[in-house]
């Protein structure tokens, strides 16, 4: 027990008015005799609470909703009855849950820390040591079944990721004056990506989070890709990719809070249990607490070669204004940087959720969600990656090649039909894009052979090398 929150306690009793505090002693010592005198009132409870009767008592009539509401006292930082309200939004009303608190203050569990309008809460130290062990982040977030580990398709692999890439590279004029994707764009993609067709809100999120984080930048109507910033964003571990897109898809963010929103993906991925089944609902709540948790914390982890891409091109006027807006955000916010990161990663929380779910991180069964299991190793295949070239110019790109390894081959064809196996052209075209980008007939060339299974057709090595004389 804690001597200065029960002082904390003691005060909090003291401070409220005499109609409250006076039906509130009536409750369990009884009228009260005058003169009085409130501490010593407070001193005759603290003893009353001391007894091991009154205390079981109180502990025993705490049903499950009670233990919900105390696990969230218990794990929030700073629990006010805002956040408490938005923990359980979607299960319970703000009626239910504000006359449910106010039910556990008269039961002596908790108790208002101050009498601003937040309204913090914490618990009662004197029964704080015996409600501790049946409260905690299970009670919140407990998987309303378990089974076998559940396993389904993930369509942001790197195979879709570097197709995606392709399709914008050469996609010419796609977007409208208000930054949405044309019709002729858009029926395009859908035709190429038919899984992406099929999840309308999973492209959605991706396509945002790529712009995001700038991988996508608008240029004279164009949503075109940024070469250096998918070099460096093929360059870090592949869960780590999916983090940062879960992270950007919700919002643009400066980038300490982007980062804080990556790890609270990583931490809600490693705290659903492999096989168990949890409601909507619960999911969504777990993202928030953690999301406010790590609002909370000073050494959110950092990400590498990514992260610095970000910190050193932020400001180059190549990538946009778009970009550029970005980084000034982000730069007039490192004094402040962890309340940065305390607003970002609270920012619709329960997006994290939402967008994992998009992006097929989770899997539905029988009305419940669950881990997918392959979520994690999206793209491992355990089979040879390979590339079979036809003399019509198809190209047919088997799984397995990592997003470092897609993105050069990405870069000199097009994009016809993604779904496992890849379907590209190489046309006058896509070779233009890869010549501007410095490649050479010769580097093609040697590219497709390098990666080919058989020996190139002699019509695609004839028609590449009069591309390049006619582009040079």
């Amino acid at each position: 027990m804690n001597p200065n929150e029960v002082l904390a306690w003691r005060e909090a009793l003291v401070r409220l008015t005499d109609q409250y505090f006076f039906d509130l002693i009536r409750m369990y010592l009884g009228a009260v005799k005058t003169p009085f005198n409130k501490q010593r009132i407070v001193e005759d409870l603290s003893a009353f609470l001391r007894k091991r009767d009154n205390r079981a008592a109180i502990l025993h009539s705490l049903d499950q909703f009670d233990r919900m509401i105390l696990s969230a006292v218990a794990e929030l930082p700073s629990p006010t009855q805002q956040k408490i309200v938005s923990l359980f939004s979607g299960t319970k009303s703000f009626p239910e849950i504000y006359d449910r608190i106010l039910n556990l203050e008269e039961r002596l569990v908790v108790f208002r820390k101050n009498d601003t309008e937040s309204r913090e809460y914490a618990l009662n130290p004197l029964l704080k040591d015996e409600l501790l062990p049946l409260l905690g982040f299970s009670v919140l977030a407990a998987p309303d079944s378990r089974g076998e580990p559940v396993s389904g398709a993930v369509p942001i692999d790197d195979l879709a990721l570097a197709s995606l890439y392709s399709f914008f590279l050469h996609a010419g004029e796609s977007v409208k004056n208000d930054g949405s994707l044309k019709k002729k764009t858009r029926e395009a993609l859908e035709a190429a990506f038919p899984h992406l067709a099929e999840l309308p809100s999973c492209s959605q999120f991706l396509l945002s989070a790529f712009q995001n984080l700038g991988l996508l930048v608008v240029f004279e109507g164009n949503l075109m890709p940024e070469p250096a910033r998918w070099q460096a964003f093929a360059r870090i571990a592949p869960f780590e990719r999916t983090a940062w897109l879960v992270a950007a898809a919700a919002g643009r963010l400066p980038r300490d809070a982007l980062q804080g929103r990556a790890q609270v993906f990583l931490d809600f991925f490693a705290a659903l249990e492999p096989g168990a089944r949890y409601r909507r609902e619960t999911v969504s709540r777990l993202a928030f607490l953690l999301a406010e948790r790590a609002g909370r914390s000073s050494g959110l982890r950092q990400y590498g070669r990514f992260a610095s891409i970000l910190r050193e091109r932020a400001s180059e006027a190549r990538l946009g204004a778009e970009v550029s807006r970005d980084a000034d955000d982000s730069s007039g916010s490192a004094s402040g940087s962890s309340e940065s990161r305390a607003q970002g990663t609270a920012v619709a929380a329960s997006g994290i959720a939402d967008v994992a779910i998009a992006f097929g991180l989770l899997v539905e069964t029988d009305g419940l969600w669950a881990k997918n299991s392959l979520a994690a190793r999206a793209g491992v295949t355990g089979s040879t990656p390979s590339i079979v070239v036809s003399p019509s110019f198809g190209v047919t790109l088997m799984p397995g090649y990592t997003l470092a390894e897609l993105l050069p081959l990405a870069t000199c064809m097009e994009a016809r039909d993604v779904q496992i196996v890849a379907r590209f052209e190489i046309t006058r075209r896509s070779c233009a894009s890869a010549f501007e980008q410095g490649q050479s007939a010769d580097a093609i060339v040697a590219l497709l052979k390098s990666r080919s299974a058989q020996a190139l057709p002699q019509h695609v090595l004839v028609s590449s090398d009069d591309w390049y004389r006619s582009y040079s």
